[in-house]
């Protein structure tokens, strides 16, 4: 359980200097139409999202809220305005919460085995911020970014405070780092999905050496370029709640839609997914009704710079 808690701590807050973004901009205009329905915070824990640290505060910068997360997303090092790793909730009155920023998170070695030799990881031309090893927390290194975009100002918040998140805790035992590690469900979804990272960096070799574990089958992650053809108009309708049946849907095949792109009229759309093979993007496609022309595996990235 030592390794899970040194995990949480790549979404905490104080981990390195925090990007601020300009109201309006690009990258802040994509994550506000990609997150809009997760100011509901039940919409979030509906479809997977785990809370990834209490309220937490520090004695230099206050506090930023909770963190909610996606481990898979973390292991798979893939960056997508639309697809943040971690949703950050401020707590206020009456144990709600509300919606103030996301964070994208990268592991270093995942990203240079995806990019050998390559650039460091930007979002929308903005550069993450590299956390190096070793650091405060005993991880492997890592790139992060955050965007607040539910803010007015497109800035960080006010920080929250010490005394007020410890009342936010305290009023939502739910939130105590107790609850969070004795949730089989975080744990589980935290070991499955970086169990091969873990074995891969000495990070943790300050832990007593511990008996080498039974092999876990693992399923590889490959990234796919989909073709289809529409009727006019048979987008229209594409709204929040049918993307959300559509994302369940993927999910249960093992499947991730990361981005499409489509033409003047949007009778042709190009869409990238990444899943374990081909039969489940096609298997997803036929859940979801939608038509398929082709099916191209990408694995290489070619980068203008």
């Amino acid at each position: 359980m030592k390794f899970l808690k040194r995990l949480i701590a790549i979404v905490l807050p104080l981990a390195a200097p925090l990007v601020v973004m300009a109201s309006g901009s690009s990258l802040v205009d994509k994550v506000r139409a990609a997150t809009d329905h997760f100011k509901d915070i039940n919409v979030a824990l509906s479809q997977g999202w785990v809370q990834g640290t209490p309220c937490v505060s520090g004695p230099n910068s206050g506090a930023m809220g909770v963190h909610f997360v996606k481990p898979e997303r973390i292991a798979e090092g893939l960056l997508s305005a639309d697809q943040p790793e971690a949703l950050i909730y401020e707590p206020v009155e009456e144990g709600r919460f509300r919606l103030v920023g996301v964070e994208f998170i990268v592991l270093d070695k995942i990203w240079q085995s995806q990019h050998p030799g390559g650039s460091p990881p930007a979002l929308d031309g903005n550069l993450l911020n590299l956390v190096t090893a070793p650091n405060r927390y005993g991880l492997p290194a890592f790139w992060e970014i955050h965007v607040w975009a539910w803010e007015a100002t497109g800035m960080r918040p006010s920080p929250i405070g010490a005394p007020a998140c410890r009342a936010a805790n305290s009023r939502l035992p739910d939130l105590s780092l107790d609850y969070l590690f004795g949730t089989l469900e975080f744990a589980m979804k935290m070991l499955v999905t970086l169990l091969p990272i873990l074995f891969l960096t000495q990070a943790f070799a300050a832990d007593p050496p511990i008996p080498a574990p039974t092999p876990v089958p693992k399923t590889a992650v490959h990234r796919y370029l989909v073709e289809r053809t529409f009727p006019p108009g048979a987008l229209k309708g594409l709204d929040a709640a049918t993307k959300s049946k559509v994302n369940a849907n993927n999910a249960s095949v093992g499947v991730r839609w990361v981005q499409s792109y489509a033409n003047a009229d949007k009778t042709k759309t190009f869409c990238v997914y990444v899943g374990p093979n081909e039969a489940a993007i096609r298997k997803a496609a036929e859940l979801n009704k939608l038509p398929v022309d082709s099916v191209t595996e990408v694995p290489v990235t070619l980068s203008p710079r």
